[in-house]
């Protein structure tokens, strides 16, 4: 298991959840060699940073909803929409972005989106006819880690 920059990950840090704590995933991190350090059960104080964060996430995905309308359903993809701005934010304490001290370069912030602003999609040639729709209407959801392109919801479908 290696970290975004190619490093090998030593040690998390972790609740006592049960995603944490199953034998599979205790097994994975002992053949890795990874470190698990957990809290004691129901003492968030012992992880504040990470709960600090997780609530300011959710509070700016609670603005997203309210903005655009948006139906809850989607709130996994606000949230990793919010995560995503927030790495590309300049820390108060560092006066960096996080994206910056892990890849060593400004992020790019020219693809900025709305969350939920309506937009159209383009159908590649080889997905349509020659009478057939060249875009699609859709809903911006957040953007793609690796991929030249964004998540969308398309309105063409029954999906919210």
């Amino acid at each position: 298991m290696e970290n975004a920059t190619g490093r090998k990950i030593k040690r998390i840090h972790s609740d006592n959840g049960g995603e944490y704590t199953g034998r599979l995933f205790k097994e994975y991190l002992s053949k890795q060699g990874i470190r698990h350090e957990k809290t004691v059960t129901y003492t968030p104080q012992q992880n504040e940073l990470a709960e600090r964060m997780n609530r300011s996430l959710v509070e700016m995905a609670r603005c997203m909803f309210y903005h655009e309308c948006i139906d809850k359903k989607w709130w996994a993809e606000a949230v990793n929409t919010s995560a995503w701005i927030t790495n590309r934010i300049p820390n108060t304490v560092t006066v960096k972005t996080p994206y910056k001290i892990v890849y060593q370069k400004k992020p790019q912030l020219k693809s900025l989106n709305v969350f939920g602003a309506l937009g159209y999609g383009h159908i590649p040639d080889e997905k349509r006819r020659k009478l057939d729709a060249k875009a699609f209407k859709c809903r911006f959801l957040g953007y793609e880690d690796c991929v030249k392109g964004y998540r969308v919801l398309n309105h063409g479908r029954r999906h919210d």
